[in-house]
């Protein structure tokens, strides 16, 4: 203890003007780096895959399997280059999947 008066029994009462340093250096440093470091939301990605969603309303599966599924499924298949063509229909929607790996798929569809 020291010879000037009584100390605080508690370290934080102590040591308050090096904590109080220590968080505005903290809090400096990290508003610093937030605004410095380069942080990107959305990776720069290019997957070999396109979905192609089909709404048309209530039309039943039979229906939309015959008209709107199998005319796209034989429409895409003349695209060269696609490995898997996979289509899921249900009633009133229908959502093709092409897979492609190795290739620029968009480069690809834009010629159909």
């Amino acid at each position: 203890m020291a010879s000037n008066g009584r100390q605080s029994p508690y370290w934080f009462a102590r040591h308050s003007r090096s904590v109080i340093f220590l968080i505005v250096t903290l809090a400096l440093v990290g508003t610093f780096i937030a605004f410095t470091i380069p942080v990107a939301v959305f990776p720069a990605t290019n997957f070999p895959r396109i979905l192609i969603g089909v709404d048309n309303g209530v039309m039943p599966i039979d229906q939309m399997m015959v008209t709107i599924t199998r005319p796209l499924e034989e429409a895409v298949n003349s695209v060269p280059g696609l490995q898997n063509v996979r289509s899921v229909t249900s009633r009133g929607s229908a959502e093709i999947d092409l897979f492609s790996p190795g290739t620029l798929i968009c480069s690809r569809l834009c010629g159909m």
